[in-house]
């Protein structure tokens, strides 16, 4: 262990650490209860002026970053501003939140009250896309006296070393799916919406020529969370289309066994 920098207020802390000839930056947070952008703000600006080559942040983020499938029994959208900021973090730093990551479509929580039944994954760890090789591990298991469930991450090194960083690539084919092109075209209406300036309102949106939209963020970050997005919903669909069309081709088979039963019996 090298250097620690504490915050303040308790929210964070920072360790900066050499692990087999590898630095990282290691955070451990605590987000606001309210919507406070401005906290992540200050947060990305820390972290630059400590600098890393890779970097690990985990802990409760008290906010999601799939209003779809990390929330469970939620009316509202909690702390969206705040949630925002956070997408930009990924951007700038280039990271991952690994366990959806390796987990697309399925629906784990970390939070949870009995009255109303409400469940979220409030607890993750987002990390230098670099890293992501070297994740052997990444798991929600129970928590002890407390609401929160806890999250553990495994990173292994060494024989991995040299590996060849996976790329993902984008199946063409998709293009011809018209449900899968459906949801694309409503991620990009959704992040519109998320970005659109104030002047326009939700109604209006769908009457404005998508090329004269104004938003409140550069048109380059604009970009990147848009292609962020799309590069999500487009690996949990991927995955959901595979893991239909393999028990389809489960089902022919076992039909087919069953035929050829039934001609050597007959």
């Amino acid at each position: 262990m090298k250097r620690v920098y504490k915050d303040i207020t308790g929210n964070y802390i920072f360790v900066t650490v050499k692990i087999m000839d590898k630095e990282f930056l290691i955070v451990s947070l605590y987000g606001p209860n309210r919507d406070n952008p401005e906290f992540y703000v200050e947060l990305e600006e820390r972290i630059s002026e400590v600098g890393f080559e890779n970097l690990i942040i985990g802990g409760d983020w008290n906010l999601v970053l799939d209003f779809t499938l990390d929330y469970y029994n939620y009316k509202h959208l909690n702390n969206t501003k705040a949630q925002e900021q956070v997408d930009n973090l990924m951007i700038n730093f280039d990271l991952l939140d690994i366990w959806r990551e390796l987990n697309p479509e399925k629906r784990r929580y970390t939070w949870r009250r009995n009255t109303p039944l409400q469940q979220s994954r409030l607890d993750f760890f987002l990390i230098s896309d670099l890293l992501s090789t070297y994740v052997t591990d990444v798991d929600i298991e129970a928590g002890y006296r407390t609401d929160h469930s806890m999250i553990t991450i495994t990173l292994t090194f060494g024989k991995l070393e040299y590996r060849n960083r996976l790329l993902w690539k984008f199946n063409n084919s998709l293009l011809k799916d018209k449900t899968f092109v459906n949801e694309i075209n409503d991620v990009i209406k959704t992040v519109i919406e998320e970005y659109a300036a104030l002047p326009y309102s939700r109604e209006q949106l769908p009457f404005i020529p998508k090329l004269d939209v104004q938003f409140v963020i550069s048109d380059q970050l604009f970009l990147d969370v848009l292609l962020m997005k799309i590069r999500s919903k487009t690996i949990s669909y991927a995955t959901m289309k595979k893991r239909v069309d393999e028990e389809k081709e489960k089902d022919l088979q076992n039909s087919i066994q069953r035929l050829e039963t039934k001609i050597n019996l007959t």
